[in-house]
């Protein structure tokens, strides 16, 4: 059963709401200060960002127990609401990364090298940081498979 809890007993952290609150009032500042014509794709972009940080925050909030079998389908939403902020972010740094170069008339592809770069960087460092559980687990449980065969050679 899903229950709708409250702030203090769910689990998004705080930077989630921090960064729910900045989206928030970043996009209020850019729909008040700038032309919203959204003929650029980045303006488009910067929209479902807002849209899909508002969603995070709702799919964190209704959570189903633990042991109920809409569990699965809650975490496989939030990993997908969650994946797709960050495959858009990057994306919208490098489409706006070439709006500027457009509009200026200047090249960015030492920026853009450093960028992907560091991007690249950040991917080599989260992917064994995201297993490293698992690795863990799994190693503790070989280990004690190894005590347990020493053992029995006795």
């Amino acid at each position: 059963m899903l229950m709708l809890r409250n702030l203090k007993s769910s689990r998004p952290s705080t930077f989630q709401v921090i960064a729910v609150l900045a989206v928030t009032c970043s996009a209020v500042v850019a729909f008040t200060k700038f032309d919203n014509a959204f003929t650029y794709t980045h303006e488009s972009l910067r929209l479902a960002l807002g849209i899909l940080m508002w969603l995070a925050l709702f799919v964190g909030l209704i959570r189903p127990d633990h042991g109920v079998r809409s569990r699965s389908v809650w975490y496989g939403l939030r990993w997908i609401v969650g994946t797709a902020r960050v495959i858009l972010i990057y994306y919208n740094i490098y489409t706006r990364l070439h709006a500027y170069m457009v509009m200026r008339g200047m090249r960015l592809q030492t920026l853009q090298t450093l960028f992907s770069i560091r991007l690249g960087f950040i991917g080599l460092m989260y992917l064994p940081q995201d297993r490293r559980m698992l690795y863990c687990s799994r190693s503790r449980i070989f280990d004690d498979w190894d005590r347990n065969v020493q053992l029995s050679k006795l």
